[in-house]
């Protein structure tokens, strides 16, 4: 019996600290759009990679949080992320800034249902 709650203590833990690095991701992501939104991503070479790759994580995000936090699927929501996902797989240099709105919308939506915090 013991060995179970314990398990289930240490996932509780892992999720939570798996959490807390997304967070501080989100908060380095978001100081980095910061300095590149008033450019064109096209023209950021190697940093438009890490974009690409952190909204991607950020996906994987959203559909993690979706189960654990009960989200709503409402028609909205899966119209965003049908928006988000045929963006990246169009690339980003057709509408960067369309693309960074909708993953700031959705950063958002995660921070208004109390899933993230920042904690800069």
């Amino acid at each position: 019996m013991a060995s179970i709650s314990e398990n289930s203590i240490n996932i509780a833990e892992s999720a939570e600290s798996i959490k807390r690095n997304i967070e501080k991701s989100y908060c380095a992501a978001i100081d980095f759009l910061e300095a590149y939104t008033g450019s064109l991503l096209r023209h950021a070479g190697n940093h438009k990679l890490f974009y690409i790759g952190f909204v991607q994580k950020f996906q994987t995000l959203y559909y993690y949080t979706h189960v654990e936090s009960n989200m709503k699927k409402t028609e909205k929501d899966k119209l965003l992320l049908k928006e988000v996902e045929e963006w990246l797989d169009n690339g980003i240099t057709k509408d960067p800034k369309k693309g960074i709105k909708l993953f700031l919308t959705y950063a958002q939506a995660l921070f208004d249902k109390g899933v993230l915090s920042l904690k800069r």
